[in-house]
């Protein structure tokens, strides 16, 4: 949520710069036309995403060489909602997410359980929240709990957030691509291209 996503595995250092430095991934793989690939199992996807010498950084050009490839929407979002959570320092990848999750649409009719839930419970208009750089506030990962938004302006595991700000926008629910509940962030997942009634405050360092 405006964050750099806090890993399930992986220990991270260096700078946002360096780390994105590190992407290795030519981009023009990912645009290019997608190949065709058999189902995978979910085994098969947490291997490919977290495999050994794979770090949370790296996490978000193996997910997007699964995405490009997957060839129904069913494999698509399965790969989408196993690796999303573990991928770390996203903003480089934004735009590219974004053109591919727009393509796919939403999610709904693949989610089951606590994120089903989650998602049938929004509303026509949904208010969200994001913490983090003010240069990098207008991403993709959001939260409708607003009590989780500190703890990325803050910053978490070392990593410096400078001119930290809080911001709050509305989206339509058929902005939100999926959503997330599996570190209990009530994340959700918006074409940041919509947001509406968007306002980014300074965030207060010694606020809770």
């Amino acid at each position: 949520m405006a964050h750099q996503k806090s890993p399930r595995r992986a220990n991270v250092g260096g700078s946002i710069a360096s780390r994105a430095s590190s992407i290795k991934l030519s981009r023009n793989t990912i645009k290019s036309q997608p190949e065709q690939q058999p189902s995978l199992t979910d085994d098969e996807i947490m291997r490919a995403l977290w495999g050994p010498g794979i770090e949370s950084t790296d996490s978000i050009e193996h997910m997007l060489r699964l995405l490009n490839k997957a060839e129904t929407d069913e494999l698509f979002w399965r790969v989408f909602q196993i690796g999303w959570s573990s991928c770390d320092d996203t903003w480089s990848w934004r735009s590219w997410v974004l053109n591919l999750l727009t393509r796919r649409g939403t999610v709904a009719p693949f989610l089951s359980g606590k994120d089903k839930v989650f998602y049938d419970s929004l509303p026509d208009l949904v208010t969200i929240y994001r913490g983090g750089s003010a240069e990098r506030v207008r991403g993709l990962a959001w939260t409708t709990d607003r009590n989780t938004v500190a703890g990325f302006a803050r910053g978490h595991r070392g990593i410096a957030v400078p001119n930290a700000v809080i911001a709050i926008a509305v989206v339509e629910k058929d902005a939100v691509f999926t959503v997330a509940t599996d570190r209990d962030e009530q994340e959700v997942i918006v074409n940041y291209r919509r947001l509406r009634k968007f306002v980014a405050m300074p965030y207060e360092r010694g606020a809770s």
